[in-house]
């Protein structure tokens, strides 16, 4: 970074000193004098991109002060299930999807979902905005009466985990079938396959 001090002599031919471009990186003093005069104009869509950089510059700064963490997993770590798991690529497009005011769906879904059904390789990919609001549509899909008889209608009896989260029990039941319990394996924590005859 570097500083640059114009004085009002700099000012005398009505010209800057320099090939007349301020650059960022640097700081500049100007005579008061010169405040009261027209520097330069610039697009309002310049300026939003310059302002935009600047911003997300300065969340990246604030994520590397303030939660940069290097952990380092061996055999054997407990891995949380849930948790902020974040770094400087999430930061950046968290303040760039804010500054669009995009709060929910926008451009950064719409290219996941487009990528992720190619990655599939299926037609279509509709993200959600929870794990639960998945395991319902995912659930109410296989009651479609598109699936003939192999669909779940009222009264099936569905084969689920024990130890599992409510939203995964929940739809069962939304949907008039009923819950078969399995236990857990551990460590996996995973449904105990062994059980399922």
């Amino acid at each position: 970074s570097k500083t640059i001090e114009l004085t009002d002599d700099a000012f005398k031919t009505n010209s800057l000193p320099f090939n007349s471009v301020l650059h960022l990186e640097k700081s500049y003093f100007f005579p008061k004098n010169m405040l009261i005069k027209e520097l330069a104009t610039v697009k309002e869509q310049f300026l939003e991109k310059i302002l935009r950089e600047r911003a997300i510059l300065s969340a990246i700064k604030h994520y590397e002060v303030m939660h940069k963490e290097i952990v380092h997993f061996d055999k054997g770590n407990k891995i949380p299930y849930a948790g902020r798991v974040f770094d400087k690529d999430e930061i950046t497009n968290l303040v760039d999807a804010s500054l669009d005011f995009w709060l929910t769906n926008g451009r950064y879904s719409d290219e996941f979902e487009e990528k992720f059904a190619r990655f599939l390789g299926v037609k279509y990919c509709s993200l959600c905005n929870s794990g639960s609001s998945a395991n319902l549509l995912a659930f109410m899909a296989l009651t479609s009466y598109k699936l003939g008889e192999r669909r779940i209608k009222r009264g099936d009896e569905v084969i689920t985990v024990a130890a599992g989260f409510p939203t995964t029990v929940a739809p069962i039941i939304q949907y008039g079938a009923i819950p078969i319990f399995v236990d857990i394996s551990i460590p996996t924590y995973n449904i105990d396959c062994s059980q399922l005859e």
